[in-house]
């Protein structure tokens, strides 16, 4: 039992990349619901809109700091992808073009309706193919 609780602290702290706030987010009840709809999501092969839709019900009351949370939970997965499949340079390609498309559009302040950013962010993940 201490060995699960470890892992999943071990996860945890990966995931917020060690800042704080997230950390406290992702150990919540809803937190823990946050990550598993987000990777529900992303580990299908198809973008399943009904579930985003749920998934942005769950989390319109706190957005920003519940859509900051599916940011880290993305980086995580992402990043892991990245790790796993060093080898291939088509596919670290393509996470770094996902990375940085994600990264030019959140570090701009764009008034867009907050559903339609949550959308773009699945729907590049989706657009890029990027898989384990």
């Amino acid at each position: 039992m201490k060995k699960t609780n470890d892992l999943s602290k071990n996860k945890n702290f990966r995931i917020s990349n060690f800042n704080p706030s997230i950390y406290k987010r992702i150990i919540t009840p809803n937190g823990k619901k946050i990550e598993e709809m987000t990777l529900d999501i992303i580990s299908k092969k198809e973008l399943d809109f009904d579930e985003l839709d749920n998934l942005f019900k769950n989390i319109s009351k706190d957005f920003d700091n519940n859509f900051e949370l599916i940011i880290s939970i993305f980086f995580d997965y992402v990043k892991n992808i990245f790790l796993n499949n060093f080898n291939e340079i088509k596919q670290m390609k393509v996470i770094l073009i996902y990375l940085n498309t994600i990264n030019k559009t959140l570090g701009k302040i764009l008034n867009i309706e907050k559903k339609k950013v949550l959308y773009f962010v699945f729907t590049e993940f989706f657009n890029l193919n990027i898989k384990k």
